[in-house]
């Protein structure tokens, strides 16, 4: 749906008395269309592609995460619960998974896609992003939520500059096999997205709370059912739970998030304002039928980058939220 449609869309909703305001929340993104094929069969070419392996330079290591600065975080955290409560017996059982977790030492992280800039900029570029070289993503097989400060490298996304030369990098031996996904080839198409909340005069337009808006959603999406697998980079996330913009800038800045701490820190007030800085880098969807791949209770994975970030084409401080229904 291109943006003259996505505006038809919503002239021709019960919404248009507010057209005027829901245009201007318009934003572009690059839709993921999902192929049931693996893509080049020599593995050699650089394809965008969910799942199978990474290709990468000569000599470059695959991501690993060291957890064991934030394993015992959270073993502390949850020991300490319990002290509180010892009625809470299911936290004890999740601290001594964790302890034997952290005796596995560092782990491999799970490798996500590779992006081919080059493709989606032909079909669906977006502002501000490069044009050229690819995009390596890779999340921890454990699934971590992301609110925690500790729980940096817990995701990895490589830029790849398109002079290099790349090719099929074999994964860890340790790495378990329900978190090697198979290979499905991508391709894009532009979309246009408005935000899964929007107050407009007055008005608290949600997915939840406004069955209009949540149609209007679906209309622009081209999906009947807001669960139908959504991957794509760029634009409006749609959120499980709530926005992820302050979060991403709260943790990344070492505010814990996991309960209200970090929200209600003094230190809040001074990073605020940051927030407005952080923009979807991907939406990753659950699609446990053709990607093999489940986030947590029918969830989604979305990485986050800062704008000024993207525009440097600097992704090391790319930072990933789980969220879930």
């Amino acid at each position: 749906m291109n943006r003259d449609q996505a505006i038809d869309a919503i002239k021709d909703s019960p919404l248009c008395e507010l057209a005027d305001q829901l245009i201007d929340s318009l934003i572009p993104s690059a839709r993921i269309v999902v192929s049931d094929e693996p893509g080049d069969p020599s593995g050699n070419a650089v394809h965008s592609h969910f799942g199978g392996l990474p290709l990468l330079p000569d000599g470059t290591t695959w991501p690993r995460w060291d957890k064991t600065d934030y394993l015992c975080a959270q073993i502390a955290r949850l020991e300490d619960k319990f002290k509180k409560n010892a009625r809470l017996t299911g936290l004890r059982d999740i601290a001594a998974r964790k302890r034997e977790e952290l005796s596995k030492g560092i782990q491999p992280l799970s490798f996500l896609c590779q992006l081919s800039l080059a493709e989606m900029s032909a079909t669906a570029p977006l502002e501000g992003w490069p044009s050229s070289g690819t995009l390596g993503l890779f999340f921890d097989s454990g699934q971590d939520w992301g609110f925690d400060p500790q729980c940096r490298g817990h995701c990895r996304v490589l830029y790849l500059r398109e002079h290099e030369q790349l090719a099929p990098v074999a994964a860890p031996e340790d790495l378990a096999d329900e978190v090697r996904f198979p290979e499905r080839a991508l391709s894009f198409t532009r979309e246009w997205t408005l935000p899964t909340r929007l107050n407009v005069d007055e008005n608290d337009l949600s997915i939840w709370g406004n069955e209009d808006y949540a149609v209007l959603l679906r209309q622009l999406a081209g999906v009947s059912d807001e669960r139908e697998p959504i991957h794509r980079c760029g634009g409006h996330p749609q959120e499980v739970q709530r926005a992820m913009q302050l979060e991403c800038q709260l943790v990344t800045n070492g505010l814990y998030c996991g309960d209200s701490s970090g929200y209600k820190d003094p230190r809040r007030a001074a990073l605020e304002s940051g927030a407005a800085d952080w923009q979807l880098l991907i939406q990753i969807d659950s699609d446990e039928t053709r990607l093999g791949w489940m986030w947590g209770d029918v969830g989604r994975v979305y990485f986050w980058i800062r704008r000024q970030d993207l525009e440097a084409a600097d992704f090391d401080g790319a930072w990933a939220l789980l969220q879930c229904y």
